[in-house]
């Protein structure tokens, strides 16, 4: 082989690795993407679950609550403090309303 040849064929191999280099380059970016779409589905699934899971937790607590005022148990003690937070929280909310 001359040396113009030699020129040619790195010149060649160059361009290809080049081509190579665009399309990994091209994959990594879509797959970036593809990635932060799913992230950010993740992410809105976990907030719609910890809206769950904290709806389910005030249903627990006032289930908790009104068995409580229901047995007539030593409980009944913690139960009228839990009503009487909701009341003071109640009538908080309503004085910020009234302003």
């Amino acid at each position: 082989m001359n040396m113009e040849q030699n020129k040619e064929k790195l010149i060649s191999n160059i361009s290809q690795n080049i081509d190579k280099l665009k399309s990994l380059y091209e994959q990594a970016k879509n797959e970036k993407h593809s990635l932060f779409d799913e992230n950010e589905k993740l992410k809105q699934e976990l907030q719609k679950k910890d809206t769950i899971i904290k709806e389910l937790e005030e249903k627990y607590d006032s289930l908790k609550v009104a068995k409580a005022v229901l047995s007539g148990s030593s409980d009944a003690t913690e139960a009228k403090q839990k009503i009487n937070k909701l009341v003071r929280e109640i009538d908080q909310c309503i004085a910020l309303m009234n302003k």
